[in-house]
């Protein structure tokens, strides 16, 4: 009879490879059972948005504008600032009023008790369209009436002068000219620039005048009102009830020529302090008194407004048409 063998132990590596794989089979089947055989999904599938980064803008296109510097109008020019008052070229004319490219000019006759005035408010294009004119077209010419100068310079409206060849002083700068350079009481000066300034008497310079290229200069007086204020003349020799003619600024390139009657039945004339409250009602900030009395005339529309004294005069005020280089 044969002996059977003993079975041997098996050896310690081969026990400890069999432990493992013993734990490594359980791990698994914990696993399978408990994450994946036992979970429950949600009723209702949540869809999570992850927010996109957000989109980077274009810079807008921005246009780049060169504006191109405005037009610098030389001192006078006023066809920009009044360019709504004057036309394309025509002609624009009524019994009170005057429309052109180059001038826009309103008349009013003002009607009082004993009181009758003659207005013409004027917006010029440019300063050298506000002229003055010579009897006989020349310096020292021969008097004549004041409606054959006004008419013979096709005049829109004018007004009567300084009568200065009534004496022998007094400054005269006519159209930019100097002809005499005394003085006579106040002084009235038109810069190129359209600012009108009365200067008192005392304090006139004839090479300042000359200097600053003044366009106009007249001498008589007295000054009405200076820098908005009435001023007193009722201790002047000329203070009474008369016939007037007086020039008045309101602005660069707007004026006023301005003729009260008087000596009449129906007008008594005004006093300074009347003509004076008459300019800064219209707004002025200076005004200026030329000879009045029998001198006085205005004309509009291509007739003289008041009564004729039949007076001749040496010079007037006026507005016209230009002519190719005159408002140059």
């Amino acid at each position: 009879m044969k002996k059977k063998k003993k079975r041997g132990l098996t050896p310690l590596p081969l026990m400890i490879f069999y432990d493992l794989l013993a734990i490594g089979i359980g791990l698994t089947v914990f696993a399978l059972f408990h994450h994946v055989l036992n979970f429950q999904p949600v009723s209702e599938p949540v869809v999570i948005l992850t927010p996109s980064p957000a989109p980077t803008e274009e810079p807008e296109e921005t246009e780049i504008v060169v504006e191109e510097p405005e037009e610098q109008l030389p001192p006078g020019d006023f066809s920009r600032k009044y360019a709504d008052l004057f036309t394309d070229g025509e002609i624009i004319s009524d019994a009170n009023s005057y429309r052109s490219r180059d001038l826009a000019v309103n008349y009013t006759r003002v009607e009082q008790e004993m009181l009758v005035c003659h207005v013409a408010e004027i917006y010029v294009r440019d300063v050298h369209l506000l002229q003055t004119g010579f009897s006989s077209g020349e310096y020292m010419g021969n008097t004549e009436f004041f409606t054959g100068i006004a008419s013979g310079v096709n005049a829109v409206t004018a007004l009567s002068g300084d009568m200065y060849k009534s004496r022998w002083e007094g400054v005269v700068i006519r159209n930019g000219v100097l002809y005499r350079d005394t003085e006579f009481e106040d002084v009235c000066v038109l810069w190129p620039d359209g600012v009108m300034e009365c200067v008192p008497a005392g304090s006139f310079d004839p090479s300042a005048l000359v200097a600053g290229g003044a366009w106009q200069a007249w001498g008589f007086g007295p000054t009405l009102v200076k820098n908005g204020a009435s001023i007193d003349n009722s201790s002047h020799s000329l203070d009474k009830l008369n016939p007037r003619a007086a020039i008045g600024y309101a602005e660069p390139g707007h004026y006023y020529l301005v003729e009260v009657e008087g000596r009449t039945d129906y007008s008594n004339g005004m006093r300074f302090d009347q003509l004076s409250e008459l300019f800064l009602s219209l707004g002025c900030t200076e005004a200026y008194n030329l000879d009045g009395g029998q001198s006085a005339n205005f004309y509009w529309n291509g007739e003289l407004l008041n009564q004729d004294f039949y007076r001749k005069v040496s010079d007037i005020i006026y507005v016209a048409e230009s002519t190719e280089g005159s408002a140059e």
